[in-house]
């Protein structure tokens, strides 16, 4: 299980939103993924916001609403909180800095991740 990216650290948010929402649609929800990024000296993570809509009539006929969520942009690592610019630091740190894994994993912990 992956545990929750810690609180103190800053958060970038982009909102993404479905194609062909139009006034015949309302939002009923979000679905949120974070994923820690990496900038030369800084740790944030980035929230990828997905609002949900469904159809109103659907929702005032009490049927199934037909429900429309944008698409996941694609990760690397499809159930990992890690993002790119983190995954390439820490292949740059270990193939061309010689840095071994348990020493950029101490590295981290001691930025409180």
């Amino acid at each position: 299980v992956r545990l929750p990216l810690p609180e103190e650290l800053r958060r970038e948010e982009e909102v993404i939103e479905p194609d062909g929402i139009n006034d015949n649609w309302v939002r009923i929800g979000e679905e949120v993924t974070e994923v820690l990024e990496h900038k030369p000296g800084e740790l944030y993570v980035r929230r990828i916001v997905r609002h949900k809509y469904a159809v109103k009539q659907a929702l005032q006929e009490q049927e199934e609403p037909a429900v429309r969520v944008a698409a996941l942009p694609p990760l690397p690592l499809p159930r990992s909180n890690a993002g790119p610019s983190l995954l390439a630091e820490l292949l740059i740190n270990k193939y061309e800095y010689h840095l071994p894994f348990h020493r950029q994993i101490k590295m981290l912990k001691q930025t409180g991740v």
